[in-house]
């Protein structure tokens, strides 16, 4: 029987995996979710599960890919599975609690999110989309029987996706087209998924006015009004080091010139091989999160830029609108959020001293972007689970408990997790 090696508080404080007590402080493991807040959910075959939402009631919905590498010659498939309030499978979803998608789809799902109805909506990483009705069966409404491919056969890469509340789907990617240089771009599908050509060209629009040789890894968020903020890795700008690309687009998906003037900037800072998010605040100012990157690698640095309404660097957060924070320990920041109440909430995993091994790992920034040092020790939480662990991505349930997809590495490969931690 699989036991967790223990608990890892911070990077120095180790405890014992045992039931937490009743007043757990700010991101302790929640005991009502699998007994000790993280539970291991093998699947038919090993994968890893890169994207998580929570449904009502409390439910914790995962997907991600099935098999191990493509690119290896294996088969990928995309898998789901819904977990109780409790930590339990969900056995009224799917098969016993999972889902598994014959149709092989190289890379499963690399996002997640769920329509005004609940529905399951999933994007892969070639622009191929699903959607599930609640019970976890394909949705014959949406695309060719529940599977849809707006743009065909692409050799395209699709990153971030959102839903909008009236169900049009808005994605994030960048394409290559005869060859050219990649480039971000921006699609919206119609609820039924096919293209929105009321967005830009034939459903997609391009960040025309973003320099840079190489563009990749995107990551949106839709505004309430429904602009679409962009955030990106760029290179080839002035060296071979990348920075980030920031752009914002019109619901109709031309540029917002009232963002930096052309509706888009490129912000100096050498962030790492992707953002971890964008987020558009209340306010109008844009949150980018993600990892410094600095002579050819990403560093444990964690990097939070603000940017006003305008584009502009706001220079009241951090050194000009840039906050560096480095941990004792390098921390890989893989996904972020901002609570209710401005703190930046982040996951991903906490290498070893090694350098080769790694640890799950949550934290969380106060709204100045500092660390919270109410927040586990010092900042962070870290959880050793083998000897290869880390969470590919968060959601906060809406009294702002942190929910997260996770992977660990076992004698038989790569398997599925799930975590719970308070947040007070």
């Amino acid at each position: 029987m699989w036991s967790p090696r223990a608990i890892v508080i911070g990077v120095g404080l180790i405890v014992p995996a045992v039931a937490l007590p009743a007043h757990a402080a700010p991101g302790e493991f929640d005991p009502s979710f699998s007994d000790d807040g993280f539970t291991i959910v093998p699947f038919r075959k090993v994968g890893i599960p890169t994207t998580v939402e929570v449904l009502g009631e409390g439910r914790v919905i995962l997907a991600g890919r099935l098999g191990t590498s493509c690119w290896g010659g294996d088969v990928e498939r995309l898998g789901v599975l819904r977990l109780r309030a409790d930590g339990r499978l969900d056995r009224s979803f799917g098969n016993r609690g999972r889902v598994a998608i014959e149709e092989p789809m190289c890379g499963g799902a690399s996002e997640m999110e769920l329509d005004p109805g609940e529905r399951i909506v999933l994007s892969t990483p070639n622009f191929v989309f699903v959607r599930l009705r609640r019970d976890g069966s394909l949705d014959p409404r949406f695309g060719d029987a529940g599977i849809a491919r707006p743009f065909g056969e692409v050799d395209w890469y699709s990153r971030d996706m959102e839903v909008q509340s009236d169900g049009k789907i808005v994605v994030a990617g960048s394409v290559s087209i005869d060859g050219s240089p990649s480039t971000f771009v921006v699609a919206r599908l119609l609820p039924d998924g096919s293209p929105d050509t009321a967005f830009g060209e034939k459903g997609m629009a391009v960040a025309e006015n973003l320099p840079g040789s190489h563009q990749a890894f995107a990551e949106i968020d839709v505004l309430p009004d429904g602009r679409i903020a962009l955030a990106g890795t760029i290179y080839g700008k002035h060296t071979d080091e990348p920075g980030m690309g920031v752009a914002r687009f019109l619901p109709d998906g031309t540029p917002d010139q009232s963002f930096s003037r052309d509706g888009a900037r490129v912000v100096e800072v050498e962030m790492g091989e992707s953002p971890a998010t964008v987020e558009a605040l209340a306010d109008g100012r844009t949150i980018v999160v993600g990892n410094r990157y600095s002579y050819g690698y990403e560093t444990g640095d964690v990097v939070v830029i603000r940017l006003l309404e305008n584009g502009w660097l706001d220079r009241d957060f951090g050194a000009d609108g840039i906050a560096l924070r480095t941990p004792r320990r390098d921390l890989g920041v893989s996904s972020a959020t901002v609570d209710t109440n401005g703190r930046i909430v982040i996951a991903g995993n906490a290498h070893r001293p090694d350098a080769v091994r790694s640890n799950w790992m949550v934290g969380r920034l106060l709204r100045s972007g500092h660390w919270d040092r109410s927040f586990g020790s010092r900042g962070t939480v870290v959880l050793d689970l083998g000897d290869y662990d880390g969470a590919t991505d968060l959601a906060l349930t809406p009294d702002g408990r942190i929910v997260t997809s996770a992977k660990t590495l076992t004698a038989d490969g790569w398997e599925w997790a799930a975590t719970r931690n308070l947040a007070q």
